[in-house]
């Protein structure tokens, strides 16, 4: 497959265990089921291969690759894992001058994100309910400086459901995000 137009990148930023990543997923399956390419990126694993050592680091590796990806003919890269300003726009400023970026900033009920953490046994430090707390209040406090294009409040509702408002609401007229 081969992209018909300029490169389009959907930035999915929120606090720990606010469904990001699950989201993410989603959204690939709907647009791959349409027959679009999608690439996932994805923080934490960007992150896990320096055993989450170097995050300021991986911030910058997670730009790059999503700047590599968006130099593909890929469709759409969805990049998931951003929380703050400078974070986004360490991702941005790898990114080609053509590229259309939708900004999706999730909200979620802390007490919902500590319950989701704690019956994930994948999980390590976000299980911890003072963690999982200081990160919600960063998210909070930080979140008013982050781009949105759309900001969706996770608590019941499907990721399917959520996945398939991001994808309409960029269809919609005056939905369609400007190059940046």
């Amino acid at each position: 497959m081969s992209n018909q137009g300029p490169p389009r990148l959907i930035m999915i930023s929120g606090a720990i265990a606010t469904g990001k990543s699950t989201i993410a997923a989603a959204l690939a399956d709907l647009l791959r089921n349409q027959g679009k390419s999608v690439a996932m990126t994805d923080l934490d694993t960007v992150a896990d291969m320096s055993a989450r050592h170097a995050w300021d680091w991986a911030h910058t590796v997670d730009g790059s690759l999503v700047a590599a990806w968006l130099n593909t003919p890929i469709d759409v890269v969805i990049d998931e894992g951003t929380c703050n300003l400078t974070e986004v726009q360490t991702v941005l400023t790898r990114v080609p001058d053509s590229t259309i970026v939708q900004h999706v900033v999730l909200r979620a009920d802390y007490q919902a994100s500590l319950e989701r953490a704690q019956n994930d046994p994948t999980r390590g430090i976000s299980r911890n309910p003072e963690f999982l707390r200081r990160d919600h209040d960063r998210f909070a406090d930080a979140s008013k400086d982050l781009p949105r294009g759309l900001e969706l409040h996770v608590e019941g509702r499907s990721p399917a459901d959520l996945a398939d408002e991001i994808h309409r609401r960029s269809q919609q007229p005056g939905g369609t995000p400007e190059p940046i």
